[in-house]
Parts: C-alpha cells; structure tokens; sequence
C-alpha cells in the first residue's frame, strides 16, 4: 500500500494540472503553425498552376515572359520577406 499525505497528492496533481496545461498550450501552437502552413500550401499550388499554362505573363514568348518573369519574382521575393519578418500580418 502508497502511502501519500492529502498535501503530497494535492501538490503531484497541481504539477500534473500544470503539465496538461503546458501541453495544451503547445498543442495550440502547433495546430496554429500547421495551419500556417497549409495556407502557403495552398498558395504555393496555386501559383504553380497558374505557371504552368504557359500563358498571360507566363507567355512563351521570351521577352514578355523574361520580363514579366523577373517583375514576378520581385514581387514574390519581397512578399516572402514581409512574412518571414511579420508573420501575422499574411
């Protein structure tokens, strides 16, 4: 037989609470930067289909897809960077 006083048990299920706690916190987290991810996911795929038409400023012709190409990344490039340093404001 165990045996615990009421305060030894109070305290070993006060840190258990705070554990759970803990954890749930760190469940949030995560579930958030899944989510996160999932909308880059998605506008990646998005992106991908769209360059893949080969049409509009993806045009095979070189010169209007070399220009619209690089003005594109550009503006990619600077997009990624305004989420890489504020991540809430995408």
């Amino acid at each position: 037989m165990i045996d615990r006083t009421a305060e030894e048990i109070s305290k070993w299920l006060d840190d258990l609470e705070a554990r759970c706690n803990a954890a749930e916190a760190e469940l949030a987290l995560v579930q958030a930067q899944a989510a996160q991810m999932r909308g880059r996911d998605a506008r990646m795929e998005k992106a991908l289909r769209e360059i893949i038409k080969g049409e509009g400023r993806y045009s095979f012709d070189r010169l209007t897809h070399a220009r619209n190409t690089i003005e594109d990344m550009k503006a990619l490039a600077q997009e990624a960077l305004r989420e890489i340093e504020c991540p809430d404001s995408s």
